[in-house]
């Protein structure tokens, strides 16, 4: 795998992922106007198998998507579900074009509320300026504590919870979940589905690092963003604390979990109701022979 921190113009000291075999380019789906979309496809998972392709898909915002990109998860990918993470701030005026997707259903499952999330949208910005300030104070620490939140909050679980019962009612084609970048709660939610197919810990981290693969241009928008609205406060924060998958913020909710729950299957059953039963027939939809 290419290293591409060189692309970008801050130092950039989060790790990249290591390869990870029969399973290359992390599954990139190639989409000019939809960020960080892969399919989970050919991870190695329990008993020696591997993820289905055209099943699981993963990606940033839907709201650009080109007729080609269309065309691609509808015939290509075979889409039929789409699960929406983002808050309604978020979808305000970006929303997915589910109108243009004959025979594909939407679901949203928001992970957390409006005043918990630091949007990319010039509006969500001016909109929340309490939520830039606790941002602005100590990026990294609001990351971290933004993961707890998302695993431990009523309305993550809730949402994680409903997406695993989605895929388990999902006999065919392919469901697609994804929040505005593809990276914090919908990173979470593949740690989740990986760990109820039973892909190993250390390919989970492999595959959570791989969205830095996929980040280009997020930082500039970001920072345009911010320049437009005058928060200099904030331009002053750490900034790739908010655009990269950083190892410390999956492990500061993989620790609530575990301190919670005991492990993440304990997690799964206890928090969200996806017990060993779930899982194994779970496994006999999406993972290969």
């Amino acid at each position: 795998m290419a290293d591409r921190r060189e692309s970008h113009e801050q130092p950039f000291d989060s790790p990249l992922p290591q390869p990870v075999a029969g399973f290359p380019d992390f599954g990139c789906l190639h989409l000019a106007s939809v960020g960080n979309a892969r399919d989970l496809g050919g991870m190695p998972a329990a008993g020696g198998r591997r993820i289905r392709k055209g099943r699981l898909l993963r990606s940033g915002d839907l709201n650009r998507l080109s007729a080609l990109d269309e065309r691609t998860l509808t015939d290509g990918c075979g889409l039929r579900r789409i699960v929406d993470l983002r808050t309604k701030m978020e979808i305000q005026g970006a929303e997915d074009p589910v109108l243009r997707l004959p025979g594909v259903s939407y679901e949203y499952l928001p992970v957390l509320s409006d005043d918990e999330v630091l949007g990319t949208d010039l509006a969500d910005l001016k909109a929340n300026v309490r939520v830039m300030a606790e941002f602005a104070l100590d990026a990294a620490d609001y990351m971290r504590e933004l993961y707890a939140k998302c695993v431990m909050g009523e309305a993550g679980r809730q949402a994680y919870s409903r997406l695993l019962k989605v895929l388990l009612d999902a006999d065919e084609g392919a469901t697609l979940w994804h929040c505005t970048q593809g990276k914090d709660r919908t990173g979470l939610a593949a740690v989740l589905v990986e760990c109820a197919l039973g892909v190993p810990m250390e390919v989970i981290h492999q595959d959570y690092l791989a969205t830095n693969l996929f980040m280009d241009g997020w930082l500039q928008r970001l920072q345009r963003f911010l320049e437009s609205a005058h928060v200099a406060k904030v331009l002053d924060a750490d900034l790739e604390a908010y655009i990269y998958a950083d190892p410390a913020n999956l492990q500061t909710a993989l620790d609530a979990v575990t301190e919670a729950y005991g492990s993440l299957e304990g997690y799964l059953d206890g928090a969200l109701g996806f017990g060993a039963e779930d899982r194994l027939r779970l496994q006999e939809l999406y993972l290969e022979p």
